[in-house]
Parts: C-alpha cells; sequence; structure tokens
C-alpha cells in the first residue's frame, strides 16, 4: 500500500513534532508498505528518512 503523510509543517516542537516522530516510528516497525513524504522546498534538506520504503516529494 503506499501511504501519503504531509510533512511540511514537521518542525521541532507541536504537531510538527508528533509528525516527526510517528514518521520515525512508522518507518521502524513497518517494511511493507512505501511512504510518500511532501515537504517543503525548503524543509526538505533538514529531514532524512532511511529506507527503501520512503519517497520525498518536494
Amino acid at each position: 500500500m503506499r501511504i501519503g503523510i504531509d510533512a511540511r509543517k514537521i518542525a521541532d516542537s507541536g504537531i510538527g513534532r508528533y509528525t516527526q516522530n510517528l514518521i520515525e516510528k512508522l518507518l521502524e516497525i513497518d517494511n511493507l508498505n512505501e511512504y510518500v513524504l511532501f515537504f517543503q522546498p525548503e524543509d526538505s534538506p533538514n529531514y532524512y528518512y532511511p529506507g527503501r520504503n520512503v519517497r520525498k516529494v518536494i
């Protein structure tokens, strides 16, 4: 399954921190699904999520 996550508001506090932790934990436990992360251009280089099942969209 392909799962899209809006990571445009990712940050070091509030809902952005929650989103960041959610992505990290999902990628730790799930290697069957493909995750597509949607970023703002200015935020994309700041966050790296390793894995073959992750794709960034800017």
